[in-house]
């Protein structure tokens, strides 16, 4: 059976997960437009084609 999941979601636990919100920020100070998926994001269905990346 196919995981709905790639196999680096293991790689993250819950301390790890916490750790993604700084880089975020530090890549938008960048000028990078940035897809937030990380813990509570988004509060909306995510487009089949961002999925699919």
């Amino acid at each position: 059976m196919n995981s709905l999941y790639a196999d680096r979601i293991a790689l993250i636990d819950t301390e790890n997960a916490f750790k993604v919100g700084p880089l975020i920020v530090g890549l938008e100070k960048e000028g990078h437009e940035v897809i937030k998926l990380n813990l509570g994001e988004p509060d909306f269905n995510i487009p089949d084609f961002i999925k699919e990346e």
